[in-house]
């Protein structure tokens, strides 16, 4: 199935000291002790304090896997992958990215992420596997759901996921139901869901526009011509976004959320997004927002990092997960707290609280 084999990526990353974070309710006091500890001695509250390279392999042109840990030997193939972590019980986190994203863009999650101890497997979508989710969308999901069936049962899963990524995960739990014997038990792994931009089908048309051209008469053109096909190819094309649309406003997975929305994102508003927060909490479910008044689509942690972050963290805190760096060689260690010391001294950003 996974015809694209195996291609390690190397590159710098970067880790930062943290601590195991334990269940409790009160995410206040979660923030505030975050906080201290980040912003001690460092340059900002989330300051770059060790070095590390990205272990990584990927399994085909949608799917790539980056472990947190710098010791692992990851293999060729996917089917091995479960021997090689056997005894792992990291979390991972399915970073489910936007359109056309750019590698550069996606290993600043990743980083952070494996920052924290956390592995995360990044599944790509195209424009071609929105336009023909029947076919190329399909195949994304089947890729979604075998990687989980390979991966250590004892590992709690994230979903972390922008824009389009709604319909994958979407369309993945729809499979899970329709199969429950062969899925089923995937259910009981996944720990909470974090929705940044996420689209709803009204927002496909522009969303996919404004993802392949900068320009405007072109994205006008290409949007009225996706609303037309959408109404054509209702059968084939539509009935695939509105049966993913219900799915994800049920909330299927049964999980908590945290929601990210901006009323400068003309492509997933915060009515839209804000939607399936209001549904899942009047479900019953622990879900959480935050909107901003001037980030365009999937641009909120660019214009706002420590604040995002710390939301994300806090959200991370309310699930009970345990973060739990790698340890790095000591030289390297120092070299980054040398570099740290070098850069003049900034006051932490105030604690924030996640608003229900």
């Amino acid at each position: 199935m996974f015809s694209q084999g195996l291609r390690a990526i190397g590159g710098n990353a970067c880790r930062m000291t943290c601590v195991a974070l334990r269940s409790a309710p009160e995410l206040q006091t979660t923030a505030n002790r975050l906080g201290g500890m980040l912003s001690h001695g460092s340059a900002s509250a989330l300051s770059i304090i060790q070095l590390r390279y990205f272990n990584s392999v990927k399994y085909s042109s949608k799917m790539e896997y980056y472990s947190a840990s710098d010791h692992i030997k990851l293999p060729r193939k996917l089917q091995e992958l479960e021997h090689a972590l056997e005894g792992h019980d990291r979390p991972l986190t399915l970073l489910l990215t936007w359109l056309m994203a750019k590698d550069r863009h996606i290993r600043k999650y990743v980083k952070f992420y494996n920052d924290l101890g956390i592995d995360v497997l990044n599944i790509k979508f195209s424009p071609l596997d929105i336009m023909s989710p029947g076919v190329h969308g399909q195949r994304v999901v089947e890729q979604f759901l075998h990687f989980v069936h390979h991966y250590p049962e004892t590992c709690p899963l994230l979903i972390h996921g922008f824009s389009v990524g709604g319909y994958l995960c979407a369309t993945a739990m729809h499979e899970v139901e329709k199969d429950f014997e062969k899925h089923g038990h995937l259910l009981d792994r996944f720990v909470g869901q974090i929705w940044d931009s996420v689209v709803d089908v009204a927002g496909t048309p522009i969303g996919v526009a404004r993802s392949v051209t900068d320009s405007k008469p072109l994205q006008d053109v290409i949007q009225k011509s996706i609303e037309w096909y959408l109404r054509y190819r209702y059968d084939s094309v539509t009935v695939f976004y509105e049966r993913a649309s219900v799915q994800f406003h049920k909330n299927y997975m049964g999980t908590p959320g945290l929601f990210f929305a901006s009323e400068a994102d003309p492509i997933s508003p915060p009515s839209m997004v804000f939607k399936a927060h209001d549904i899942w909490k009047s479900l019953g479910f622990p879900v959480y927002k935050k909107c901003w008044d001037d980030t365009k689509h999937v641009t909120h942690r660019m214009k706002h990092p420590e604040e995002y972050e710390k939301l994300v963290l806090t959200f991370l805190k309310s699930l009970g997960l345990s973060l739990r760096p790698s340890v790095l060689p000591v030289k390297k260690i120092q070299e980054r707290k040398i570099q740290a010391e070098r850069k003049p001294q900034a006051h932490p950003a105030p604690i924030l609280t996640l608003s229900r």
